[in-house]
């Protein structure tokens, strides 16, 4: 967000096409917006650490653990 705000101040060299700029949500979204579109692209990219499919991982990685045939004992 800062960084995309400094190129507006580095690129435009009319002070009130700045202004205006920086108060157009639509060239310059507000930190909440920002912070609940990265909370979205998360849940979509990362998943949410909760739901069912990162159990099911965990059962399959045990599972295939347990009859890999490794000595448990040695452990």
């Amino acid at each position: 967000m800062y960084a995309h705000e400094d190129d507006f101040y580095l690129n435009v060299i009319e002070e009130q096409k700045l202004l205006v700029s920086l108060a157009d949500q639509i060239t310059n979204p507000d930190y909440d917006y920002i912070a609940k579109l990265f909370q979205e692209y998360r849940k979509t990219a990362l998943g949410d650490h909760n739901r069912n499919s990162i159990f099911k991982c965990l059962v399959e990685v045990v599972n295939n653990y347990n009859n890999s045939g490794c000595d448990k004992t040695a452990l």
